[in-house]
């Protein structure tokens, strides 16, 4: 998710999501990797031992939008879990 030529790919809502660029939060949680943890101004997402918060992202055909805008579009629910469709 770090490296901008390759990117992270998931899905979510029927969509091809593709996670353009994201900040580690080195803090440990007991999520499901790719559970929404927060998605009220930002977007955080279990992963591994620690977090990603979301910057940038593309999903379907559409643009890459930033994390707030992706929220505000899709409207995703902290527990909901990215590939898992």
């Amino acid at each position: 998710a770090l490296n901008p030529f390759i990117g992270a790919i998931t899905t979510y809502k029927g969509f091809i999501l593709r996670i353009n660029s994201a900040k580690i939060i080195k803090k440990h949680h007991n999520y499901q990797p790719g559970t929404i943890i927060k998605a009220k101004t930002t977007l955080i997402v279990a992963c591994g031992k620690h977090m990603l918060e979301l910057d940038s992202l593309q999903y379907g055909g559409f643009f890459i939008s930033s994390a707030s805008e992706f929220i505000e579009r899709l409207k995703p629910e902290k527990g909901e879990i990215f590939g898992n469709e």
